[in-house]
């Protein structure tokens, strides 16, 4: 308490804090230790302009064609931005392992398909508008057992950085 401030005429805010001190000064003198103090990790705040809700994607299926699965995810978008889908598609990365694009020299491949979205929050990809056919696709590239190749790879970019 600053200069003649007596606890009544702390506001609530202060006189919480006043409290706290208080306490753990009465704490420290009874234990004759000092508290243990926490560290509190500082983690840096990732801000990206376009985000997948990674839980909503889904790959659904339906009694009526038990071989295709049908797309869906939800997004949020900052910006202007182009979802593209390669299918049975591999990484293009350069010397330092950075991914340049994606490509497909598998038999089972589709051709991608690219969908635009504008600025906005939860959106969802267009219902029924993207399948994957899995008929007489081995289980080994379904599951990616090569470590190479992909069934689907959903590529997000901004529409301003697309154009580049």
């Amino acid at each position: 308490m600053g200069h003649g401030q007596s606890r009544n005429q702390l506001d609530p805010q202060q006189d919480v804090i006043y409290q706290a001190m208080n306490h753990r000064v009465l704490i420290s003198s009874a234990n004759q230790k000092p508290l243990p103090t926490a560290t509190i990790p500082i983690t840096p705040q990732l801000s990206t302009d376009v985000y997948v809700h990674w839980k909503s994607i889904v790959l659904e299926g339906s009694a009526e064609q038990p071989n295709v699965l049908w797309l869906g995810f939800v997004l949020d978008a900052k910006c202007e931005c182009l979802v593209t889908v390669h299918f049975y598609s591999a990484e293009i990365l350069d010397e330092a392992y950075v991914t340049h694009g994606y490509t497909s020299d598998s038999p089972h491949t589709q051709p991608k398909r690219s969908f635009p979205f504008s600025p906005g929050l939860a959106q969802p990809f267009p219902a029924h508008s993207l399948s994957l056919d899995i008929a007489n696709i081995p289980e080994s590239v379904l599951l990616c057992k090569d470590r190479k190749t992909y069934p689907l790879v959903i590529d997000i970019v901004r529409v301003d950085l697309a154009s580049h």
